[in-house]
């Protein structure tokens, strides 16, 4: 909602004098593929999320119903989600036209759909498919809305265009491969041991991450990437040119630059800098024969964001780390209960069910059914004097906390203090003390 773009189609919706009086609605969709039987057949999953578009990161990153799963979709295994929304060619760039040997291409004009239909009019489909990346047999979704564009709305994606794509897929795999296209087989071994040592020799500080086996994972996860980035530069620095270390150094700036909450003109400026040095120095990977080329979707993305940001905010509100919460909760605990044979009608039970209770839990919250304790409820009820808290509707009552209580002649520490009736923290002793009794220490 702080984008360009939900003021431009505002501003459209005012001019047309038959929208008066409406407002924009933005609706936020997500579509992310997720495994639930790593060990077993590799079963996959593409739930599909909707949420509505006002809301704040945090509530979008929280565990509630912010974001909720509508469908499950049939897609083909490994089919990036961008290129299927977009209904384009693999390998071409879902927003603009450049070529796939040359994404960088600065003189590639924007898609729209309006292009899309003069070109299906205009050429065969062997020709649109090789010249254009453009798939005639299908449509996109949004061709049915007049002020959306797919092509438009795509947002940046942090997770799967940044943190994992160009840094753990790319950076991470060329610096590997570099080792080991200059150094025998054993040595390039030992090389990568060292690096791996380094890594899990990082010593213990606020928000570092210890890695006990390096970069070894059994699985990447998003939180993996984001953490070995503060630590891999410093890690292979001795064993590569001076133009890859500038290169990864340059591409770690502008990556903590889009991972902010609120982005800047003068940090996107700095961010384009770093960007322009990334695709500079990148170029040292095709000298050494690393790479035969570095034009990849993925990284070609990168500049995307310098645009897209100012359209629809900062790049980690729309993050793809927001749908992958919900896989926990939306598509692999429900897979969990279900009997693993055709699961996919018992996990959408299980979904509404769960969804079901969790309404039922608010509402019995708003009445104050669940206030306090089980016991603390059985005392209350045990009192004659005592009557259920009023609610003013919004869960939280209609007891003011910053009020000053009363002063009935009693001492501040008899009385319970004003304010919410909840422990935000507990803390445990770190070892048992076998010698203390608690009724004995009630006794004395």
């Amino acid at each position: 909602m702080s984008g360009d773009l939900v003021w431009r189609i505002a501003d459209d919706i005012a001019e047309d004098p038959t929208t008066h009086g409406s407002m924009v609605v933005p609706v936020v969709s997500g579509l992310d593929k997720t495994t639930v039987s790593v060990a077993t057949g590799h079963q996959e999953y593409h739930p599909y999320y909707i949420s509505a578009g006002n809301l704040t990161n945090i509530a979008w990153h929280s565990h509630g119903d912010g974001v909720i799963p509508v469908a499950f979709l049939p897609i083909p295994k490994d089919y990036p989600e961008q290129v299927w929304l977009a209904c384009i060619v693999q390998g071409w760039c879902p927003q603009d036209l450049a070529k796939p040997d040359n994404l960088d291409d600065p003189t590639a004009t924007r898609r729209m759909h309006g292009k899309t239909d003069c070109l299906i009019s205009s050429y065969d489909r062997k020709t649109i498919w090789d010249s254009f990346g453009v798939q005639d047999d299908v449509v996109v979704s949004s061709t049915r809305f007049p002020r959306a564009d797919i092509h438009e709305l795509l947002a940046p994606d942090l997770l799967h265009q940044v943190i994992k794509g160009t840094f753990k897929d790319h950076l991470v795999s060329w610096i590997n491969e570099y080792i080991h296209s200059v150094h025998p087989t054993n040595r390039a071994l030992e090389i990568i041991e060292d690096i791996d040592h380094r890594i899990s020799a990082v010593p213990s500080y606020p928000g570092l991450r210890w890695f006990p086996d390096g970069r070894n994972f059994a699985q990447w996860t998003g939180d993996d990437s984001k953490a070995l980035m503060k630590v891999y530069l410093a890690a292979v620095i001795d064993y590569i040119p001076i133009e890859m270390s500038q290169c990864l150094a340059s591409f770690l700036e502008m990556c903590y630059i889009f991972r902010r909450n609120a982005i800047t003109t003068l940090a996107l400026k700095q961010a384009k800098e770093h960007l322009e040095d990334f695709h500079r120095y990148r170029e040292i990977f095709v000298r050494t024969g690393t790479r035969a080329h570095c034009s990849l979707p993925r990284q070609h993305a990168l500049g995307h964001f310098i645009t897209g940001i100012p359209e629809v905010g900062a790049a980690n509100g729309l993050c793809s780390s927001i749908t992958e919460s919900r896989h926990i909760t939306a598509v692999k605990k429900p897979w969990r209960r279900s009997s693993r044979f055709n699961a996919l009608f018992q996990m959408l039970k299980i979904i509404v069910c769960l969804h079901k209770l969790s309404t039922l839990h608010q509402l019995f919250k708003n009445q104050g059914m669940l206030h306090g304790s089980t016991s603390m409820y059985m005392a209350l009820t045990a009192d004659n004097n005592w009557q259920p808290i009023e609610k003013n509707g919004e869960g939280e009552g209609d007891v003011d906390y910053d009020q000053e209580p009363e002063d009935d002649g009693q001492k501040e520490d008899v009385a319970p203090l004003g304010g919410p009736r909840f422990a935000s923290s507990v803390s445990l002793a770190r070892t048992r003390c076998e010698s203390f009794s608690i009724v004995q220490k009630l006794t004395d």
